[in-house]
């Protein structure tokens, strides 16, 4: 018989079933609505509970794995002329080479001498030339240059002019003339880029100091140049090609030897040269 139908024939057991759980939910530690414990047996008829679900194993620990290196984002693409020359040129501050020049020029009391001393002969006389006068030199030169910032340019120089001349006497003593100079000084040039600014055309001037010798001739004087060119440049080589006007004259203080006053010494001269630089740093 189940409870319900027991219940139900025993009027006076269902009146004091009620009262009996609340007794028993009174009990401390005791809950009426709990169902029974699961080690207890399940009342006749009752199906058996289910056994509780078995906890789960605690994760073993594993090690973290190490980070991933995180590249570096490329550098930003520059969009735009590519880098001159010029500039590359100018990032490299020392640069060492040479050059040559050559000039015209007409020195006076230099000329009249040699003139004299070929009518002085008496002889019939074959100038090489045609004529007695000085009108050519050659200037080989060494330069450092430095560019402090860019577009300018400053140079240190050493040149050696030579001015030749040969006389030769049929009949006679040929004579050969030397005109020379040696002049240490420096010029500064500024560069402007032209085209696709790989190359560039300079404007410039300087100072140098001139010791001049013709025969037992001497003299000595501070002259000047100016100077205008092409100059091509590459990562580590320049070269340049220009034309010059120099201005060099001195007194000897010495008699002239077949006229009367003083012997000067005139190097003034247009040049026409190049000049080749290779860049240390």
């Amino acid at each position: 018989m189940t409870k319900a139908r027991y219940l139900s024939t025993f009027p006076l057991l269902a009146a004091l079933a009620p009262a009996s759980a609340m007794a028993q939910a009174e009990e401390p530690g005791v809950d009426a609505r709990q169902p029974p414990a699961a080690d207890q047996p399940a009342a006749p008829g009752e199906p058996e509970p289910p056994p509780p679900p078995a906890e789960p194993a605690p994760p073993t620990a594993r090690a973290a794995p190490p980070p991933r290196p995180v590249k570096p984002p490329p550098p930003p693409r520059k969009i735009g002329r590519p880098r001159s020359r010029l500039a590359a040129a100018a990032t490299r501050t020392l640069f060492i080479g040479g050059g040559l020049t050559f000039g015209f020029f007409w020195p006076g009391d230099v000329n009249d001498h040699m003139e004299s001393w070929q009518n002085s002969q008496g002889d019939i006389v074959v100038q090489q030339s045609g004529f007695s006068g000085m009108i050519f030199n050659l200037v080989p030169r060494l330069a450092v240059s430095v560019v402090p910032v860019r577009f300018v340019e400053i140079t240190g120089l050493m040149e050696v002019g030579w001015g030749p001349k040969i006389i030769t006497v049929i009949g006679g003593d040929s004579e050969f003339f030397n005109f020379v100079r040696y002049s240490p000084g420096a010029t500064v040039n500024a560069h402007i880029p032209i085209s696709d600014r790989r190359d560039s055309i300079f404007l410039g001037g300087g100072v140098l100091y001139h010791h001049l010798v013709f025969k037992d001739y001497s003299a000595n004087a501070i002259g000047f140049r100016g100077q205008a060119g092409y100059k091509m440049f590459t990562n580590s080589i320049m070269v340049e090609g220009f034309l010059a006007f120099d201005w060099a004259t001195g007194d000897t203080g010495m008699p002239r030897t077949y006229s009367d006053g003083e012997m000067n010494l005139n190097y003034t001269s247009v040049q026409i040269g190049f000049n080749v630089y290779y860049g240390i740093f």
